[in-house]
């Protein structure tokens, strides 16, 4: 399904406790998680895609996608800036599908052990992910760092 570079990252306890909200129920192996993250997607991506677009993005937009799930709006990113790259961050990456979009690079990280290099990114979106972490204001502060 997906296509791309991969990184794997298997520590992803730093900030999120193992058995926290959603642990169990967020879980990509789950039978019914492709139908959850299809109606998600149908749900925010117009909202999102609104949002974003009112900002103007550039064609060389350097793009985070901070939990990726299907990969919809790494797809759009990908989309809205083809001369850019997306990197599609998430935690499981089983279900994401880059559509063979070739400025899509695909990581298998939890975002709070992930490490960029400083101004790496244009633009980061991150939907429903800062809900579960314990501290989602300094995760803010290293992401804008990025």
């Amino acid at each position: 399904m997906q296509s791309g570079t991969a990184v794997s990252d298997s520590d992803s306890s730093v900030f999120f406790e193992r058995g926290a909200y959603g642990d169990e129920i967020f879980n990509h192996g789950a039978a019914e998680e492709e139908e959850r993250l299809t109606l998600i997607e149908e749900e925010q991506d117009p909202y999102s895609c609104s949002c974003i677009e009112s900002l103007g993005p550039r064609p060389n937009w350097q793009c985070l996608e901070v939990g990726a799930g299907r990969g919809s709006m790494a797809v759009w990113l990908a989309d809205r800036c083809p001369e850019g790259r997306v990197v599609a961050l998430d935690l499981d990456t089983r279900l994401l599908d880059t559509r063979e979009r070739s400025n899509i690079e695909v990581r298998e990280q939890d975002i709070l052990t992930a490490e960029f290099p400083e101004s790496s990114f244009d633009f980061i979106h991150a939907r429903g992910v800062l809900t579960h972490l314990k501290d989602p204001g300094a995760m803010c502060l290293r992401m804008a760092s990025w």
